[in-house]
């Protein structure tokens, strides 16, 4: 068994006003449009937003599904934390909006977290890639 960790952080300026920039990022179907390898973000039932996120690695593409909820402490920010009963597939990300000389500064908090085994694409794909190897190589 084996973890995949990524983290992101970063800040961002908007020359709109804090609330036309939070209703922006409020609205999930942007995400998809901005941010590389997310492939699409589905509501679900119970308040459940399952992100759908597929990139290359060094064994390969992989792809990963995180089911999250909406989790925003305070009104300034947009967070989604993992479901409730989530314990393999963990993703993070909170935007932090703060209004700062007619403009908007967004605070961008990424971490994603996957649980690996056997069963999991990136070490079936690692088998899989050795034993092509082995044959080829006899």
């Amino acid at each position: 068994m084996f973890r995949v960790r990524s983290s992101f952080k970063g800040k961002l300026k908007v020359a709109a006003p804090l609330q036309a920039v939070k209703n922006f990022f409020s609205n999930l179907s942007h995400f998809t449009e901005m941010l590389g390898g997310v492939e699409a973000i589905r509501r679900e039932p119970g308040g459940i937003a399952r992100w759908t996120i597929a990139t290359d690695t060094p064994v390969g593409s992989v792809r990963f599904s995180f089911p999250v909820r909406e989790s925003s402490p305070r009104a300034d920010t947009i967070e989604w934390s993992p479901a409730a009963n989530e314990r393999e597939n963990l993703l993070r990300y909170s935007l932090k909006f703060e209004e700062s000389n007619n403009a908007t500064v967004v605070d961008i908090s990424h971490q994603v977290e996957e649980a690996g085994g056997v069963s999991h694409p990136l070490t079936r794909h690692r088998i899989h890639r050795d034993r092509r190897q082995r044959h080829e190589q006899e």
